[in-house]
């Protein structure tokens, strides 16, 4: 489905709204929404009207006339009939009639789903929203229950009523309901599959498809749709946006790999999107119960709560940090939680309490969340034989599998032999991406419901079976099982080799090798992987995940090195865990400083290769000469999750943005993306941060700059102070030798705006003003162009004429960015020579951005006449 851009109409304002469509039984389609707003607010249902829907659809099978792909436009702006046949465009008269005719076109495809990449304050939201407040019944008439649907009456007055089932509903993005009809919101969607800095629609393309999308503003789209001349051009975006979320959907195959999972977890198709592990692990246990004979524990929240506390650990090492020269292997536990209750038999139904809590075993006790529990009686003739019972080191008693076989167990052995099956199946595909597909996506669905089956047995505070001694069994199984092979390692191993674990965490090792080679590394793995498959009951089995050299283990969960998964690769794999490269909130610039670093230092293990880029990199900063979207922050934003005077950057950000329109109010979780500027001597964080669009609109005017200095002092130099401090080197000390930045003007100090804006902040940072000549850089007095410079005539005219050609090559560098980005636009406007994109992500408009700047510059040195007066 789509979501929503906001152009105005003439008279009224008007808005683009996108939403997709996608059908099962082989069909999808999207569709655009064109609605009113006021200025550059979102448009608001209750007042701005709908002006065009561009439904597209897409088909497995051609249909009669031999297409896959079908568009079709309502409009209700009648300029747009000039528009070529290309366009196939339905016009009415009214918004009512628009509205009873897309809900007509529904009702004849038919959907079962329905996508919008934003669907609460956008895409099919907006529909609904607008049709309530015109008291139009297209909730009712595009459904498929006549009688109407629960949006506005139930789940708004839920809402209204602080209901905790509606808040949970509206933070899924679940609370926007058709009857008949699932409703997804591909925003959500996408930002649980993949792992991106921003969620916009531009970053998601560029991610998925490597490509730039153009993000128009409402002004220009109202434009172009009700001028005569231009109204393809707004059509033919309204289709691109359309078009765009279908193929996200696909790219991802939202609507398979979702069915898949319904099936093998056994629950409805909204509940996989919507709820979480517990309830997934839940039908299943529920299922392979029945087939035994067994019902499901209904726990009371009283007895969740006695029951006693858990209180085993996994076994965190604290890693030895330092920077490692010699190959450290890197072993883990295949699936070690599932392995180690299918090969003790660890489960409720097998389960005969703690021999460490009761003085008597016969005597009563509490087990799980049962109070009473008597056990049987041990080693008679008419009871369970010792030899059949497992105790674990928590002190939990099992019987083994020739007693009874633990559903748990039962379950999970299942699951990992028909993710075999599947693999295998997999494998022997070809040429069929829609069975391949739906095959993925089942085995995918077979590993995470077996890796989060422990966290049903412990989940002491939500969930609906928990049982402490079954998950400190589990827990503490897993433990042994690394402890035993770390004493392996250190007693027997060390003596042989020299390895040594110098890191280890829940069920994966770190073992260094001092003096090896990289085979010679291998080897070593091997044999104590072998050594683990005599050591441990089947399935238990350690892995030989890579070898790295060089790494650093800088923390707990944080390390970074080449990894060499085989013998025989030839070239590194740069592999980073926890540290900022892989982290999402910090910016890029501070991801990309730090991985260069770290590239630097591992290939050329020479200190001063990465004391000359940090400095260059300093310096460059210094100088404007870093893309403008290194620079921005992305962070999550919970509104109402807060104290009050204390919100993080990004909720300050948000609730700026809400105080100049309320409908602009981000999504739970949403990441809001800022930049930090010059503000007065010893401003506070949250007096310099700003939304990316409002920088560039003040830096258009010369009035704001980013603050190079804090993205260096408060973000890159910690960075890097905490990864090369394990080698002796203090990287802020590398600051400190640069000389003093000098910055070009942006604006001349005789321009009004400049003069109003030092009127209101005394901070000569905050505009870069220097002492420096533009031309030979050498130190004038208060002036753009030193004396040296302008000792005569033609001194001053050499000078004009190197001004000139600097502000022609800029010239020539604009002219080729704008070809560029007309290329992605289909071209310009009337003949204008800028570009209506509004998408800060794209380099190219960062390059357009700065090298209007300079323009502007270099303008305002050659038009002043102080300067150029002897």
């Amino acid at each position: 489905m789509a979501d929503a851009e906001t152009p105005r109409r003439k008279g009224s304002e008007s808005a683009l709204r996108k939403r997709t469509i996608l059908l099962s039984e082989g069909e999808n389609r999207n569709s655009t929404v064109l609605a009113a707003c006021y200025s550059d607010r979102l448009p608001d249902p209750n007042q701005n009207q709908i002006l065009a829907v561009c439904a597209v659809t897409q088909k497995d099978r051609k249909d009669v006339e031999g297409q896959k792909v079908q568009r079709l436009t309502f409009v209700v702006d009648k300029n747009t009939k000039s528009l070529s046949n290309r366009h196939l465009v339905i016009y009415c008269d009214s918004e009512t009639q628009l509205l009873d005719a897309l809900a007509s076109h529904i009702l004849n495809e038919d959907p079962d789903v329905l996508i919008g990449f934003e669907t609460q304050n956008s895409s099919i939201g907006y529909i609904l929203e607008r049709s309530a407040a015109i008291n139009h019944s297209f909730q009712q008439s595009s459904s498929r229950w006549a009688k109407g649907t629960n949006f506005n009456s139930e789940n708004r007055q839920r809402q209204g009523n602080n209901s905790a089932a509606a808040a949970y509903y509206h933070r899924k993005g679940a609370d926007i309901k058709i009857t008949g009809r699932h409703v997804l919101s591909l925003w959500r969607i996408v930002r649980k599959e993949v792992k991106l800095s921003a969620y916009s629609r531009e970053a998601v393309a560029s991610e998925l498809f490597q490509t730039t999308f153009p993000k128009h503003t409402s002004r220009d789209l109202e434009k172009w749709l009700t001028s005569t001349r231009h109204s393809g051009r707004a059509i033919c975006h309204l289709e691109r946006l359309a078009s765009l979320n279908l193929a996200i959907s696909n790219k991802l195959n939202i609507l398979n790999r979702t069915g898949e999972l319904a099936r093998v977890f056994g629950i409805d198709f909204m509940s996989v999107l919507t709820r979480g592990s517990q309830f997934r692990v839940e039908s299943m246990l529920g299922r392979v119960s029945r087939t035994s004979d067994y019902l499901l524990l209904a726990a009371p929240r009283e007895g969740v709560f006695q029951q006693p506390a858990v209180e085993a650990l996994p076994l965190v090492m604290e890693p030895q940090s330092a920077l490692y020269v010699d190959p450290v292997i890197v072993l883990d536990f295949q699936s070690l939680y599932p392995s180690v209750i299918i090969g003790h038999n660890l489960c409720y139904s097998t389960m005969l309490g703690n021999v460490n809590r009761v003085m008597t075993w016969s005597e009563c006790r509490r087990i799980g969340v049962i109070p009473k529990y008597v056990p049987p009686a041990l080693d008679s003739e008419t009871s369970i034989p010792m030899e059949n019972i497992y105790v674990s080191s928590s002190g939990e008693m099992f019987v083994d599998s020739s007693i009874r076989r633990g559903i748990l167990p039962q379950l999970l052995e299942e699951l990992l032999e028909t993710r075999v099956m599947v693999k295998k199946s997999l494998k022997g595909i070809v040429n069929d991406d829609v069975t391949a597909g739906l095959l993925n996506a089942r085995q995918f669905g077979l590993k995470m419901i077996a890796n989060v089956t422990y966290g049903y047995t412990a989940a002491s505070f939500s969930g609906r079976m928990p049982c402490s001694g079954l998950a400190d069994a589990i827990v503490q199984c897993g433990r042994d099982s690394l402890e035993e092979i770390v004493r392996y390692v250190e007693e027997e191993l060390k003596e042989e080799t020299g390895a040594t674990v110098v890191y280890g965490d829940t069920d994966s090792l770190f073992v260094k090798v001092p003096g090896a080679t990289r085979n010679e590394a291998f080897d070593v793995g091997e044999r104590i992987v072998k050594k683990a498959s005599e050591m441990f009951p089947d399935p238990i089995t350690l892995k030989l995940e890579k070898v790295y050299q060089p790494c650093i283990l800088q923390t707990k969960k944080r390390y970074v090195g080449y990894s060499y998964e085989s013998r025989d690769q030839a070239l590194p794999i740069f592999d980073a865990k926890g540290i900022e490269t892989v982290r999402r909130d910090s910016c890029p610039l501070v991801q990309k400083a730090l991985e260069k670093a770290i590239r630097l230092l591992f290939e050329t293990k020479d200190v001063s290769i990465v004391k000359q880029y940090i400095q260059r990199l300093c310096q460059k900063l210094h100088l404007d000469r870093v893309p403008f979207c290194d620079y921005i922050f992305r962070k999550e934003v919970r509104l109402g999750s807060y104290k009050e005077g204390h919100l993080p950057p990004a909720a300050i950000v948000a609730t700026k943005a809400m105080e100049h329109d309320p409908r602009s109010v981000p999504r739970h979780g949403e990441r809001v993306p800022f930049v930090v500027l010059y503000d007065r001597p010893g401003a506070p964080l949250r007096d310099c941060v700003v939304s990316p669009e409002d920088y560039l609109d003040s830096a258009r005017r010369g009035m704001a700059r980013l603050n190079t200095t804090y993205y260096i002092t408060k973000q890159i130099l910690p960075t890097l102070n905490r990864v090369f401090s394990l080698i002796g080197v203090r990287v802020s000390a590398w600051y400190a030798e640069i000389p003093r930045p000098q910055f070009e003007p942006i604006l001349s100090p005789t321009d009004p705006d400049r003069k109003r804006a030092r009127s209101k902040q005394s901070s000569l940072r905050m505009f870069y003003t220097t002492e420096r000549c533009i031309l030979c850089h050498g130190k004038g007095v208060n002036q753009q162009v030193c004396r040296n410079c302008l000792q005569n005539t033609s001194g001053m005219q050499a000078s004009r004429y190197l001004l000139s050609m600097r502000g022609r090559e800029q010239e020539r560098n604009r002219s080729y960015l704008l070809r560029k980005c007309f290329a992605c636009v289909d071209g310009p406007v009337d003949g204008a020579r800028d570009v209506s994109c509004g998408n800060v992500t794209c380099v190219v408009f960062d390059g357009l951005s700065v090298v209007d700047r300079k323009i502007e510059g270099l303008r305002h040195v050659l038009d002043d006449p102080n300067i150029w007066t002897l």
